[in-house]
Parts: C-alpha cells; sequence; structure tokens
C-alpha cells in the first residue's frame, strides 16, 4: 500500500503542477513513466486479487481476509483516484490505470458490506476501516452510500 501512496502522490503533485503552464516533451515522458507504474501496480492488484479468489479460508481468518479484501477494494479506488481526479491525464493520451466507474461502484459496495458485516459480527472496531471508508466515501455518488460510510 506504500507503494500506491507514494506513487499516488508523486502522479498528483506532477498533473498539478501544470495547472498555469502546458507540458514539455520531457515532461511528457514523466507522465509516462507515472502511468507505467501505477499500470504495473494495478496488475499487482490484480495478480493478488486472482490469488486471493483461490484461497480457503477458516473461520480464524476470516476476519484477516476480511480487512484483506476492503483494503484490496479501497487501493484500488485509490490508484485510480490519483489519475482520474485532473484531466491532464486525458490530453496526455496515455494509458493510465484509470478504473471505469461500474469497477469503482462495485469496490464502494464492497467497503461497505465487508465493513458492515465486520462490525456486526466481530469485535474489531471501524476505526480499522478508516482508510477503505475514507477512500469510498471520497468516490460515493448515492446519498445512500453517503449515509452508509457516515454511520459506520
Amino acid at each position: 500500500m506504500t507503494m500506491c501512496s507514494d506513487l499516488c502522490i508523486r502522479a498528483t503533485e506532477f498533473a498539478y503542477s501544470f495547472r498555469d503552464s502546458l507540458p514539455t516533451t520531457e515532461d511528457t515522458q514523466q507522465f509516462q513513466a507515472l502511468a507505467e507504474e501505477g499500470s504495473h501496480l494495478r496488475s499487482s492488484l490484480l495478480s493478488w486479487e486472482h490469488s486471493a479468489s483461490t484461497w480457503t479460508t477458516h473461520s480464524a481468518e476470516d476476519e484477516q481476509m476480511t480487512i484483506a479484501w476492503t483494503f484490496y477494494a479501497a487501493t484500488s479506488i485509490y490508484l485510480s483516484g490519483a489519475f482520474d481526479c485532473n484531466p491532464i491525464w486525458e490530453t496526455q493520451h496515455i494509458a493510465t490505470p484509470i478504473l471505469p466507474r461500474l469497477i469503482i461502484e462495485r469496490h464502494i459496495a464492497s467497503i461497505l458490506h465487508l465493513t458492515e458485516s465486520v462490525c456486526k459480527h466481530t469485535n474489531l472496531t471501524g476505526l480499522v476501516f478508516l482508510f477503505p471508508l475514507r477512500v469510498a466515501g471520497a468516490q460515493a455518488r448515492t446519498t445512500a452510500d453517503r449515509r452508509r460510510i457516515t454511520e459506520l
């Protein structure tokens, strides 16, 4: 997750540095490098998802897997957000690790469902899910989702 956070900060800062100017050819190379790094992280997340979906869990491990799936969904949204929050990425005409809105909505639903389930059926505190809920809240578009997030 720290690799993703680091990339997201660098990508966001770099993109926002062009509020008042246009990128040069050298800047375009940096856009490409950041996008490639993001695509590599997206690929790693998808590999984890594929592997994790085949793991069998025992009741003692369910809480850990629930936390893992929740953070997977949040990290996926967070990575996408670093590249879809600034329109300059679109002007560069390069592939970025932006998720389609439908996938973001699925991740939000997953975060909400898993967090609600864990908070109801275990003694884990909702504070464990602060990052996933914050990310889901930043991308939630419906009043119902926003209300569920604030209630957790």
